[in-house]
């Protein structure tokens, strides 16, 4: 969210990207795989109950990420973003596989349109990061102090 966030307000100059999603990804999944959609649907129908949150339900939450895919694609917004300064991190061990589905492609789709202040780190971690929490802090804090 902080990519997309970065995209629609040209003030932001910094963004990090914190094992991250790329939600276009995500839709093009939903909508060609069944099984994976109705796992997901049913995994996010749980998280929303179990979080008291108020949505219109997963499947209406879902419907929406793929008929709004375009707008989320990190990788075909890569030329707007390459003119910021982005921070990509992620853990190995996070389950999708994140590293290769999304840190990697936008890295190098970042790469490819000239982007000259990229960075990226990825830890032998999972999604939450947690054995890492104090190094990934402590990286953070100098990247921000440290502006282009």
């Amino acid at each position: 969210m902080a990519v997309l966030g970065a995209l629609a307000d040209q003030q932001v100059g910094k963004v990090a990207y914190i094992a991250g999603a790329d939600l276009s990804v995500l839709a093009r999944l939903l909508k060609a795989d069944e099984q994976f959609r109705s796992q997901f649907e049913a995994n996010l129908a749980m998280d929303l109950c179990e979080s008291g949150t108020r949505s219109p339900g997963a499947q209406a939450c879902l419907d929406w990420v793929i008929e709004n895919a375009e707008q989320f694609d990190l990788v075909g917004h890569a030329k707007e973003l390459a003119s910021k300064d982005i921070y990509l991190i992620g853990g190995w061990q996070d389950r999708g596989p994140v590293v290769e589905t999304f840190l990697l492609p936008l890295y190098r789709a970042l790469q490819a349109n000239g982007a000259e202040h990229l960075r990226i780190k990825i830890y032998n971690d999972d999604h939450n990061l947690a054995r890492v929490k104090k190094s990934l802090q402590q990286r953070i804090v100098t990247w921000m102090k440290h502006w282009v």
